[in-house]
């Protein structure tokens, strides 16, 4: 199993770095006791989570989605949680963005700061409009990454999506997803 009954949270902290030169990406970093694995959390809208710390905690302000308001369970339940929050170098992070080399550089250094935090697999967790994001490290980081989640992804694109719905208009479907050689969940509604 890749998950544990019940584990204690280490810690909880934020995080900053240099993801691109003079680009700095902040995430939420909770670590249990005893990891099994890490997840980097990529929530969906316009990927904006207003990441603070309040009182030596870390807080998000706004984008309360899915992922965002499970991290501790997802933590609780044995696996290092990255979550991240848009690059400092964008407003907001909409499609076109999410399926670039740079956005796809700011998950990897996500992913080397977890490599030394742990030995443990690493996995891509994406919803919605994260469902761009993750695809596209898995596609560009190969085996750097050990799996993808994808929750309730966007398979179509909205005509108003100037940059994207010319060359993707089956949003991720129009990616390379045969080029992903790790392990995927996909957790779709029928609704989705």
């Amino acid at each position: 199993p890749l998950t544990c009954e019940s584990a204690e949270i280490k810690s909880s902290e934020l995080v900053k770095l240099e993801s691109r030169p003079g680009v700095k990406l902040k995430f939420i970093l909770i670590k249990p006791t005893n990891p099994v694995a890490s997840v980097i959390l990529i929530e969906g809208g316009v990927g904006v989570l207003q990441l603070g710390s309040a009182f030596g905690k870390p807080t998000v302000g706004r984008g309360k989605g899915f992922l965002s308001r499970k991290r501790k369970e997802f933590a609780e339940s044995g696996l290092i949680v990255a979550l991240v929050d848009k690059p400092s170098d964008r407003e907001k992070v909409y499609s076109k963005f999410r399926m670039s080399s740079e956005h796809a550089k700011d998950l990897q250094a996500v992913v080397s700061h977890l490599r030394s935090e742990a030995d443990v697999p690493i996995w891509l967790v994406g919803m919605s409009m994260g469902t761009f994001s993750a695809p596209n490290a898995a596609i560009r980081l190969k085996e750097e990454v050990d799996g993808l989640v994808l929750v309730s992804s966007v398979t179509l694109s909205d005509k108003r999506w100037k940059l994207t719905y010319p060359t993707h208009p089956n949003a991720i479907l129009d990616m390379d997803l045969d080029q992903i050689i790790v392990p995927t969940l996909i957790i779709h509604h029928r609704e989705d």
